[in-house]
């Protein structure tokens, strides 16, 4: 682990959103030695959310995407996107990489993770479709 720590209320933030059950996410920063909340959406836009990452900064997503599951009954299920743009610095791609670990052990609930590089890889269908073979849904 890297010796980070993530702040209770990034943690109670996560759950509030979490369990509202609609689409919204956050935006995960290291901040000295934590791991805080940098933004918020909670209306459901997640190109307001692509548009608030850094171009040469790395940072945690959580997002919850309502889909259909196998039952084809409305769900909301929870994404880590794990943003390292390759224009990052070398010391801030090590440090969150080492951190990653954190994100999924802190929040539950985490049905896929992404690794994106570029913001073209930021688009909802992609995210959708990986979320579903990550969940064994053909669709």
């Amino acid at each position: 682990m890297s010796g980070l720590i993530i702040q209770e209320e990034t943690i109670k933030r996560y759950d509030d959103m979490r369990f509202r059950k609609t689409a919204g996410g956050l935006v995960l920063k290291i901040n000295d030695e934590t791991i805080e909340v940098e933004s918020e959406e909670l209306d459901g836009n997640f190109q307001t959310v692509v548009s608030a990452l850094p171009e040469n900064e790395p940072r945690y997503v959580l997002y919850d995407i309502p889909l259909k599951n196998r039952a084809n009954i409305e769900v909301v299920k929870t994404v880590f996107v794990f943003w390292m743009p390759m224009e990052s610095p070398v010391r801030l791609r090590m440090q969150y990489a080492s951190s990653k670990t954190l994100i999924i052990k802190y929040f539950r609930g985490i049905a896929a993770q992404l690794q994106c590089e570029e913001k073209k890889e930021l688009e909802m269908d992609k995210i959708i479709k990986q979320v579903y073979k990550t969940q064994g849904i053909n669709n």
